[in-house]
């Protein structure tokens, strides 16, 4: 912090650890702050479909959809 400098660790084992649902839930979370406060970028992205953005952002949410679900009911059956 002190050097205002940023780096990736060179061991995967030594990057931050936070479970799959949370970071599903992070990245809806920041495409919901973009469809609310980005919008003309927004409606251009789901009209023309020409972007890489709306290909991974679509495939993102087909993914979550399907992943999503399944998190919950394994978190709650694991604390109920």
């Amino acid at each position: 912090l002190e050097k205002n400098q940023y780096y990736l660790p060179s061991q995967r084992d030594q990057f931050l650890h936070l479970p799959e649902m949370i970071i599903h839930y992070l990245v809806l979370y920041n495409i919901g702050m973009i469809a609310r406060y980005e919008t003309e970028w927004w409606y251009e992205l789901l009209t023309q479909h020409v972007s890489d953005d709306y290909v991974l952002i679509r495939r993102f949410l087909e993914v979550t959809e399907r992943k999503f679900p399944y998190y919950i009911s394994n978190f709650l059956r694991q604390y109920l």
